[in-house]
């Protein structure tokens, strides 16, 4: 029996992920959400999305690595033992890594069960964040631990080296490189919605951490110059937002509470 050449391995990985990645990124992206809000209304787009997309792309990349895995394959190299069991331990940290990630950012509010919660009591549901990241302190400064000491995307960084399997093939090293590509340009991407949701507090925490690889130099993509420093009086609403979440109570609206301008 004839076995397949490496480009036909490579295509069908290619074909497989690829379409996942378009389509996650679409899903992902500010005007199929305008386009949810427009369509359905505020109470589905910020009740139902965010659980409808992470719920979709979970399942979605289930089943993706069911049929890779059916895919014809070749062994490139193989980590002979003990080496290859500290990849396994690797592996292992990764997923504890991915998990504290999970555990800071808070695993509902990433999956947007709050909102859907709400939206199923038939209250009007919180709009979806901008990005996801580490809580804002009583001081508005992002509450920097656990991973988030060291990189400033460790989920994407988790991912990654999770990947870094003791047998690389064929197929596994397309996957790999497909996979490092869209971590790489999500978590750029990120740094921009970030950045546009904590103003000059995530300035100063890009300044403290590298951006994805522990011990290099902290890099990030050039702001807009509106995004280069939040108004004074925006980041003192965000700390009062933030005192707000710890006491458990929400915050006046101040524009409704200020007294007209003379």
């Amino acid at each position: 029996m004839r076995q397949p050449s490496n480009w036909e391995i490579i295509r069908p990985v290619l074909r497989l992920w690829g379409t996942f990645a378009v389509v996650h990124s679409l899903l992902a992206s500010r005007p199929a959400k305008d386009a949810v809000r427009r369509l359905a209304g505020d109470r589905v787009r910020d009740g139902v999305y965010r659980t409808a997309f992470t719920t979709h792309s979970g399942f979605w990349a289930l089943w993706l690595l069911w049929r890779t895995w059916q895919l014809p394959d070749r062994v490139l190299v193989q980590v002979p033992p003990p080496w290859a069991w500290l990849l396994r331990a690797g592996q292992l940290a990764c997923v504890g890594v991915a998990f504290a990630t999970g555990l800071i950012i808070g695993i509902p509010q990433f999956n947007g069960w709050p909102q859907l919660a709400a939206f199923l009591r038939g209250q009007p549901p919180a709009p979806e964040p901008g990005a996801q990241g580490p809580p804002l302190d009583r001081d508005g400064e992002l509450r920097v631990a656990g991973p988030y000491r060291f990189t400033r995307h460790p989920a994407n960084l988790a991912l990654l080296l999770f990947l870094l399997f003791p047998k690389i093939t064929v197929r596994g090293l397309t996957v790999g490189v497909i996979a490092a590509l869209y971590m790489v340009l999500g978590s750029i991407h990120e740094e921009t919605r970030l950045r546009a949701r904590y103003g000059a507090a995530y300035a100063r925490y890009q300044g403290r951490a590298p951006f994805l690889l522990p011990g290099l130099p902290s890099w990030a993509p050039p702001p807009a110059a509106r995004r280069d420093a939040a108004p004074v009086a925006t980041q003192a609403a965000r700390a009062r937002e933030a005192q707000a979440e710890a006491a458990g109570h929400a915050l006046p609206d101040q524009d409704a509470a200020a007294p007209p301008t003379p």
